[in-house]
């Protein structure tokens, strides 16, 4: 039972009323006449696609993962074979130790925060993607993105707005769906 404003009035009404006990308006009437045409909306909206491409993303940051767990050791490699050379090569060695240790903190850094999240609300799936950039997905299609975004934004097919927040340091990801629906992770 949850208690409702009556539209005739502005009283306070409870939605299991027949009628508004201030006024005599029928409450229950028009709340079956809301419920019907949301359900002729959500008959309107395009039908949700198979969540089997949120595979992709996980795919995508997987590859991530194992290309930034090669490319520091080949640097470093390249480091120590240049400085075995000698000569003029010996001044490409501190460039690749130089590439070495910074793929290597990308690697960390994308070990330890990427990640993939997804949810759904109303048959549409919604995924946030935090790893070499940060992405919001809806369905499949890419809404909003960006290396440093913090804030991201876009629309389900439906119309509902989706916003999220990843807070400093990727410790937490906040989505709200629509006005009413909240998600932490």
């Amino acid at each position: 039972m949850a208690v409702i404003t009556c539209p005739e009035c502005g009283g306070k009404v409870s939605t299991t009323a027949e009628v508004c006990p201030h006024c005599g308006w029928p409450i229950a009437k028009a709340i079956e006449a809301a419920r019907q045409r949301l359900a002729e909306r959500r008959a309107s909206w395009p039908a949700p696609i198979d969540p089997s491409w949120t595979k992709r993303w996980e795919k995508r940051l997987l590859v991530w993962r194992i290309v930034f767990s090669i490319v520091p050791p080949v640097f470093f490699g390249l480091g120590i074979l240049f400085s075995f050379l000698g000569g003029s090569a010996v001044a490409f060695a501190v460039p690749s130790y130089l590439l070495a240790a910074l793929t290597f903190i990308k690697c960390l850094a994308l070990l330890l925060l990427g990640e993939v999240k997804t949810r759904e609300y109303d048959g549409y799936t919604v995924l946030v993607y935090k790893g070499m950039m940060n992405c919001l997905v809806v369905e499949g299609v890419v809404q909003t993105g960006g290396v440093i975004a913090r804030y991201l934004g876009g629309r389900l097919p439906n119309g509902v707005e989706v916003r999220v927040g990843i807070t400093a340091w990727h410790k937490t990801i906040k989505i709200d769906i629509g006005d009413e629906h909240t998600f932490r992770w």
